[in-house]
């Protein structure tokens, strides 16, 4: 993390890259998902929570008796979910994507999120290394024409991010209104 941002403290860089880190790990989830399970992983929305666990995304639950009065949640994970599931296991179940094109889909995806946030030196590196990736692509492709799956990878970049963005806001709204806080 340094690289990217020499000046800064350790804190402050951790605290700067926390949410583009958890976005490409819920998104790295998903595609292990799809690549282990196949079509069961969209089927049964399972997703892979370890090298060794994996769950159905309908059967978890989790106790919040500390925070919350109604003491568990079930289908915490609601429609945004089934809606991450259409967004970017389906179209890797599709595209059948290489380690390659997974790696720049996450790169881009980490990324664009991040510089809705960032400015700076921190952004400049994050266009040096997007410009980077997009080259490792192109010679991964080499000799074969390419746009039309870089147009389905992008599409699927986007979706993603519109989702997330959605999420972010319904999250700055319930913090805003304290809502599932113990009173």
């Amino acid at each position: 993390m340094q690289a990217f941002s020499p000046k800064l403290t350790g804190w402050i860089s951790f605290w700067l890259m926390k949410k583009p880190f958890l976005t490409w790990r819920c998104a790295e989830r998903k595609t292990m998902s799809a690549r282990v399970f196949g079509q069961r992983c969209l089927d049964e929305k399972i997703l892979l929570l370890s090298g060794d666990l994996a769950g159905r995304v309908g059967d978890f639950q989790m106790d919040v008796s500390e925070i919350w009065k109604q003491g568990t949640i079930s289908n915490m994970f609601g429609e945004e979910i089934q809606q991450y599931y259409q967004d970017l296991v389906r179209p890797c179940l599709e595209l059948d994507l290489s380690d390659t094109e997974t790696t720049f889909i996450l790169c881009q995806l980490v990324w664009n999120y991040a510089g809705r946030r960032l400015q700076g030196q921190t952004m400049a590196a994050g266009e040096v290394f997007l410009e980077r990736i997009s080259n490792d692509l192109n010679t991964y492709y080499s000799n074969q024409n390419y746009a039309g799956r870089l147009g389905k990878m992008m599409r699927v970049v986007n979706s993603v991010l519109v989702g997330l963005v959605a999420q972010l806001n319904i999250w700055r709204i319930s913090r805003r209104f304290k809502c599932g806080r113990k009173s």
